[in-house]
């Protein structure tokens, strides 16, 4: 987790982080929509793949002569596929002031609280970026693409 302390136009001092997720979080009307079945069928479709090429390398024996190359590509394509969905996966941004935020108190009107949510480790550190140089700049992190929603 990278946290970075900003001084904002306003004078606010803003404490941008972010957090690598498991998985995308539902937000809106994907709510209702997004029921989770667990990770047991993942898990029971992987131990199923395993149990098959187990079965089928423990069968063949020695019979059957596996090229190098063929076990290098495979290697390859396996160290791909594990890369790929460890550096695709979600980041939450937040940035906040100090204190809530409450209308009543004066004290704590000024209070925010923004949260956007990307996917890629290349892509949140570009966002940190920009919401950084955003609050420098105008003195919250929301853009014109919305990424940045505001939260209580």
């Amino acid at each position: 987790m990278a946290v970075k302390v900003v001084k904002g136009t306003d004078g606010r001092t803003w404490t941008v982080r972010r957090q690598m997720q498991l998985r995308m979080p539902a937000i809106g009307q994907d709510f209702e929509h997004d029921v989770d079945g667990g990770t047991v069928g993942k898990w029971v479709i992987l131990g199923l793949l395993a149990l098959f090429y187990l079965a089928l390398f423990t069968w063949s024996g020695l019979t059957v002569n596996v090229p190098g190359w063929a076990a290098f590509i495979a290697l390859i394509v396996v160290g791909f596929l594990v890369t790929r969905v460890i550096s695709r996966r979600p980041w939450k941004i937040t940035a906040q002031t100090p204190g809530a935020h409450d209308p009543e108190n004066p004290d704590r009107r000024n209070a925010a609280h923004w949260v956007a949510t990307v996917r890629g480790v290349s892509k949140s550190q570009e966002e940190i970026t920009k919401g950084i140089r955003r609050i420098r700049m105008k003195g919250e992190p929301n853009d014109a693409k919305g990424l940045w929603k505001e939260s209580n």
